[in-house]
């Protein structure tokens, strides 16, 4: 079983009579990708910096590790490193010095921390050049080169491909994959770019209005968005009970239909629906996609 590295609970941040965030609860375990979803002002930046100590929150309960003791929170943030908006560097200087300025602010004696951090983020060739004049996508990563310093466990990183070129995202990509699989690293990064998250995280956590509004596994999700049935009767809380009874798995939309998901026995189904005394007033197959999902979600939420 996966150690739960970070549990939310009811988690509240008020400025006045504005929500920032509001009720959030969800849990991070160790080992997977999340991928903080949600538009502009959602409220993901603030419950990162909730999450890294850099606001307080208003009500609720943050875990670290099982404990949300503040000594033991603040001990546990030395395995984590949280990279909120813009990275910081000295753009006068190069990679390499810029490690080296991080390396002595953070007391460590090993300068082989430098060599090793600059080649896990792919910068080991950039020499004599300033920091200031790379790319944006090169400057992303000599974010998590500095990050990388220490031995870390978590990677929390806000919106690390917002504004990169293709390029620059295949990159960001592919350094956030190594980190994850080769040296175990778990990673929660926000993002509104679905199309590229759906490329690498293993877990979703949707986010709307400073709310949570699900957290899904990516195996899970696929299931959703993969062929679907909608399904409309004469009676669809009883049929709710069928397809409990046969197994199915399902959902009910905002129109009160319900989408039927995984492999569907069609005549099976239906004579469990018509010995049930229901008739059959719509059944159509349908795929949804990424996209598709989250704005039918966040239609969902809005009509609630």
């Amino acid at each position: 079983m996966q150690e739960t590295i970070i549990e939310v609970k009811s988690l509240t941040k008020k400025y006045g009579e504005f929500y920032a965030n509001k009720d959030i609860s969800l849990n991070i375990k160790k080992g997977g990708i999340y991928g903080l979803v949600g538009e502009n002002g959602a409220g993901k930046t603030t419950l990162i910096r909730l999450l890294a100590g850099l606001v307080s929150k208003t009500s609720g309960e943050i875990k670290f590790y099982g404990s949300s003791d503040e000594r033991d929170l603040i001990n546990a943030r030395k395995k984590f490193s949280f990279i909120v908006e813009t990275p910081y560097y000295v753009p006068e200087m190069t990679a390499y010095d810029n490690l080296n300025l991080q390396r002595l602010q953070k007391g460590i004696n090993d300068k082989k921390v430098i060599d090793r951090s600059l080649k896990l983020a792919g910068l080991e060739h950039t020499g004599k050049k300033q920091a200031g004049k790379f790319s944006l996508g090169m400057r992303q990563r000599l974010g998590i080169a500095i990050a990388m310093l220490d031995s870390v466990e978590v990677l929390v990183l806000d919106e690390p491909i917002n504004g990169l070129d293709p390029q620059g995202i295949i990159e960001m990509r592919n350094l956030l994959i190594k980190l994850n699989r080769e040296h175990g690293i778990t990673i929660l990064i926000s993002s509104h770019i679905l199309s590229e998250l759906s490329q690498i995280v293993t877990d979703y956590i949707f986010m709307s209005d400073g709310m949570m509004i699900k957290q899904i596994s990516k195996e899970q999700l696929n299931i959703e968005c993969s062929v679907n049935y909608t399904l409309d009767t004469s009676d669809n809380d009883k049929a709710i009970n069928v397809l409990k009874k046969n197994g199915y798995d399902f959902n009910i939309n905002n129109l009160h239909k319900l989408i039927v998901f995984g492999n569907v026995d069609i005549p099976k189904l239906s004579k469990g629906l018509f010995d049930n005394g229901i008739c059959i007033y719509e059944l159509f197959e349908s795929t949804t996609s990424l996209e598709q999902y989250y704005l039918s979600l966040m239609e969902e939420y809005k009509n609630d």
